[in-house]
């Protein structure tokens, strides 16, 4: 194997394990997420609206565009 070859069998080596860790950082965060989002609509809060916590919120006329 000349000098060549075995560079490119290295970096095929180190791009495998850059695209597994890659994978798993990817996993690990998309099952944080999936978890964020069914817990919002189990709560009903994945859809915009104004939410009332106890005290008034203000609330702001609307207002036409220029």
């Amino acid at each position: 194997m000349d000098q060549q070859q075995h560079n490119a069998s290295i970096d095929a080596q180190a791009n495998d394990r850059a695209v597994r860790e890659a994978r798993a950082i990817y996993q690990r965060v998309l099952a944080g997420w999936a978890m964020d989002v069914l817990e919002l609509r189990r709560g009903g809060l994945d859809k915009p609206s104004l939410r009332d916590h106890g005290h008034k919120l203000p609330m702001t006329p609307a207002r036409k565009a220029a």
